[in-house]
């Protein structure tokens, strides 16, 4: 999707590494003229009105330096004033804080990472999930997000979890996933 995004921008192309086209991210002011339309064609389904929406308000709160704004906060506010936008829980406002805001200490977790946490650091959590349907909540996302920081330490724990989690989800992880806390 974001490939295709950045596609839809004349001017954009940045280089060609073997034979494949490369763009640069679209700015602020250049994501703002594609609509809930645009942005399906591209591909984005549900997250199109989510995003369209996100954009204008993003723009509305001042834009790129409301983003640097939340890049010098902590971490646990950023990712609260991440999540009043339309669309955005606690996951993708880690994302946001850790891919894009450099926030070394957020644990992005999502269904896969929930999975490995119940198996690697929760052994307990899988026989309550099987025998009382627990799921991720607020409550456990949080303490997941604790545990691997007492484990990894502060710094670049989201990254450290991420290393995790695509063993998990890619092939080259088959088995590979064994740091246990």
């Amino acid at each position: 999707m974001l490939d295709r995004l950045s596609a839809s921008f004349e001017g954009n192309r940045v280089g060609e590494v073997g034979g494949r086209a490369f763009y640069a991210f679209p700015s602020l002011p250049q994501l703002l003229t594609l609509d809930e339309a645009a942005l399906r064609a591209l591909g984005f389904g549900y997250r199109a009105t989510y995003l369209a929406n996100s954009l204008r308000e993003l723009d509305s709160k001042g834009g790129v330096a409301h983003l640097e704004h939340l890049s010098r906060m902590p971490h646990v506010e950023a990712r609260k004033a991440l999540q009043c936008f339309c669309g955005v829980g606690p996951k993708v406002a880690d994302c946001i804080c850790l891919f894009s805001l450099d926030m070394d200490t957020a644990v992005p977790v999502d269904t896969h990472c929930w999975q490995l946490a119940c198996r690697d650091y929760f052994p307990h959590w899988p026989t309550l999930v099987e025998h009382f349907g627990w799921k991720l909540d607020a409550r456990r996302y949080l303490a997941i997000g604790d545990r691997l920081r007492g484990i990894f330490g502060t710094q670049k724990v989201g990254w450290a979890f991420m290393v995790l989690f695509a063993g998990e989800v890619h092939p080259f992880g088959q088995g590979w996933s064994g740091i246990r806390g």
